[in-house]
């Protein structure tokens, strides 16, 4: 059973994202070991209570299992994996849907925090390389720096779409890290 938090209707309506100075981008904010990130609004679904995963004998430790969406499985990444963290989620923890035009992944997290809007001018936009290939920049607010995560970048880390034929025993196509 998937014990929602936030559903997808209690979410504000879905913005289009900030693509030049002045204009805004809503985001939900959330912390993964003690750092703060956020994912734009428009592109997360909802947001659940960590349930009980489909393990993936032999998968890498980023994909740490399947999450059973009303009959629809996406792949869980496991957010601590995703930034050189030891994983550590407990019954507190939360799984964040997100997809582009419908769910494509679950992320685990530890804590959703809020939904936040920023000017599109408070993003700066860092050089795409190791450390960043994740991340599409970082916001810097009075109380702290938020890493905002690229989107696309997270999805091509995914599995295809994962069907219940592939969630009995059919191996996964597992997209490379190297971007």
């Amino acid at each position: 059973m998937i014990d929602t938090i936030m559903p997808a209707q209690a979410l504000p309506a879905k913005a289009a994202s900030a693509s030049a100075p002045g204009q805004t981008l809503a985001l939900v904010a959330f912390e993964i070991a003690r750092q703060r990130y956020a994912l734009p609004l428009p592109h997360v679904f909802e947001v659940l209570r960590l349930p009980a995963l489909v393990p993936l004998a032999g998968a890498p430790p980023m994909l740490c299992g399947l999450l059973n969406l009303r009959g629809q499985y996406l792949p869980a990444l496991d957010g601590c994996a995703l930034i050189g963290e030891p994983q550590q989620y407990d019954l507190t923890s939360q799984v964040i849907i997100v997809g582009d035009r419908r769910p494509e992944l679950a992320l685990l997290v530890h804590q959703v925090r809020d939904i936040c809007t920023v000017s599109a001018d408070q993003i700066a936009s860092l050089a795409r390389h190791t450390v960043a290939l994740l991340f599409a920049g970082v916001i810097a607010l009075p109380d702290g720096s938020v890493l905002l995560f690229d989107l696309p970048a997270l999805l091509a880390l995914a599995p295809a779409q994962v069907d219940e034929r592939q969630s009995a025993g059919a191996p996964l196509p597992i997209a490379p890290l190297s971007a």
